[in-house]
């Protein structure tokens, strides 16, 4: 079948949290699918949502989902997954959870990437920026890559230094705060 895609994202935010609190977000991933086919109805499309839908709880083992206002999708209580015409969202950690954890799926890739943080360091002018982004790279085994996106030198910035924006990519699992803790060292602004 050429015209569906499944596929998984990580890392969506609830629109609830504790006090407005960003880091108290919760996370979760999703599992997508799409149809599409322009020469397909949207009744058509709906057909071929209901069966990729279909084989997935039949891979997964669950026989009796239960349907609340025609789109979402419960087993036990817990919401599964939210459908529509053209695809349907899949909720990871809850198809995990009323599965008892089974993992018979196999992941072809994953493409889910760590954060990353910009920082602004004032430098002379003969300072190699490349060595400091090296020395970054080299302070802890949680930073996968550190490189300059820009530089300046203008009338804001003392005569004989510049300003240089270096941004540091992060291994996954790293979060917001324990990036900043260590990118502190470095002024990160």
């Amino acid at each position: 079948m050429n015209s569906g895609v499944l596929f998984e994202i990580g890392l969506v935010y609830h629109k609830e949290s504790e006090g407005g609190d960003y880091e108290s977000y919760k996370e979760t991933r999703c599992l997508e699918c799409l149809t599409f086919d322009k020469a397909k109805t949207p009744k058509n499309l709906g057909v071929i949502t209901s069966t990729l839908f279909s084989g997935l709880l039949k891979e997964l083992g669950l026989t009796k989902p239960a349907f609340k206002n025609a789109n979402e999708v419960y087993v036990e209580n817990t919401l599964i997954a939210t459908l529509r015409y053209n695809g349907f969202t899949g909720f990871t950690a809850n198809l995990l959870q009323v599965t008892g954890g089974k993992r018979d799926a196999r992941v072809l890739f994953d493409l889910q990437s760590g954060i990353s943080l910009d920082t602004s360091l004032t430098v002379s002018q003969t300072e190699m920026a490349g060595a400091i982004c090296s020395e970054i790279a080299a302070s802890s085994d949680k930073i996968s890559e550190s490189f300059v996106v820009e530089e300046y030198t203008g009338e804001k910035v003392e005569k004989g230094k510049r300003t240089i924006l270096i941004r540091t990519y992060f291994t996954k699992g790293v979060t917001q705060k324990e990036a900043t803790k260590i990118l502190n060292k470095w002024g990160r602004s």
